[in-house]
């Protein structure tokens, strides 16, 4: 179905991301170019009104059988299906920047979830054959982190967005996503960066993309290591300590990407097995850090020392480390 709808319409480009081909109606500047049959359509059209709908991060969803809908207010409506394809119905007061936003996070994170992936909400990069994935809220500083740690040397894998694949060997792998970390402005001055010269992720937002390169070559790999970043105005001190038992599956929950589309999509079920599974399979560490501004090196070198020596035989980082980037400021993300 996807072939033929590839070959009957005109396209704006093709594009690989998260091990999926994406042949898409709106040019996405974000995303790597793909060959090859898509998975994914991503097409305008007309998309039916939510009558009875739930408001969650600014998006109006429903669920209705093999699909979700969703409604950005003057942005547009998408309707996400059976896990390959997209319609969306611009509103003309919609820029680029504004659907790009919701295609690539909340409409494109419904569809993985319908492909029977777990859609984490973190940001990933390699270490030696496998990677590691920051979860957190927004503010947590896994944007930042990721970014600073690929300044380090360690192949960038994405941001925001991890989608987890369960091998027939049991095994969790993640894929690459696309090179760019959406940073706030305080971020990137830390950084020795000038955001003026980099375009916002909307009009109405102050955060900014950064363009990185997307070093890591693999379709996917395996996750070694799990770190939860937890802001905490009680702490005075960084403090990092494994989560054990019963609490890492309610750690997987609670980071789940959109977890509410799941109870509309019929897909709870499924969801919580896979978090079990993973639960069972993967060290998860909690890293506790002063909710105020913190340094970004001192937090960078406590979890690159924890990974570096928790992990068989550490490697050297991937790529070599940016001679440009300097971290001496505070983390934000």
């Amino acid at each position: 179905m996807a072939e033929q709808e590839h070959n009957a319409r005109p396209w704006a480009g093709t594009y690989r991301a998260y091990g999926l081909t994406i042949a898409s109606c709106l040019h996405c500047s974000e995303l790597l170019p793909g060959t090859g049959t898509p998975q994914v359509i991503v097409e305008y059209g007309p998309v039916s009104r939510i009558v009875s709908g739930t408001t969650s991060n600014g998006v109006t969803y429903q669920g209705i059988p093999g699909t979700l809908l969703l409604e950005v207010d003057r942005v547009g409506r998408f309707q996400i299906s059976n896990g390959n394809k997209i319609v969306i119905e611009r509103h003309p007061e919609a820029s680029d920047d504004d659907l790009r936003l919701f295609l690539l996070g909340s409409a494109l994170g419904a569809l993985m979830h319908q492909r029977g992936l777990l859609v984490l909400h973190g940001s990933t990069i390699q270490v030696g054959k496998g990677c590691v994935v920051f979860l957190g809220r927004c503010g947590a500083g896994k944007s930042t982190l990721a970014t600073v740690l690929r300044r380090r040397g360690y192949a960038y894998m994405g941001d925001d967005v991890c989608a987890v694949s369960i091998g027939n060997d049991g095994v969790a792998y993640a894929a690459p996503a696309y090179p760019q970390a959406k940073l706030r402005i305080d971020a990137l001055h830390s950084m020795g960066i000038d955001p003026t010269s980099l375009r916002r992720i909307r009009p109405s937002r102050e955060k900014r993309a950064l363009k990185l390169d997307l070093d890591c070559n693999a379709d996917r790999l395996p996750i070694r290591r799990i770190y939860v970043l937890s802001p905490d105005v009680r702490k005075d001190a960084l403090m990092l300590g494994a989560v054990r038992g019963a609490p890492k599956c309610r750690v997987l929950r609670d980071y789940t990407y959109r977890l509410e589309y799941l109870q509309a999509l019929n897909l709870a079920l499924d969801h919580f097995q896979k978090i079990a599974q993973l639960a069972s399979r993967l060290p998860i560490i909690r890293v506790n850090r002063p909710g105020e501004s913190f340094a970004v090196e001192q937090l960078a070198d406590a979890i690159e020392a924890d990974f570096r020596s928790s992990l068989p035989a550490p490697e050297a980082p991937n790529v070599p480390p940016d001679s440009f980037f300097t971290t001496k400021g505070t983390i934000y993300a």
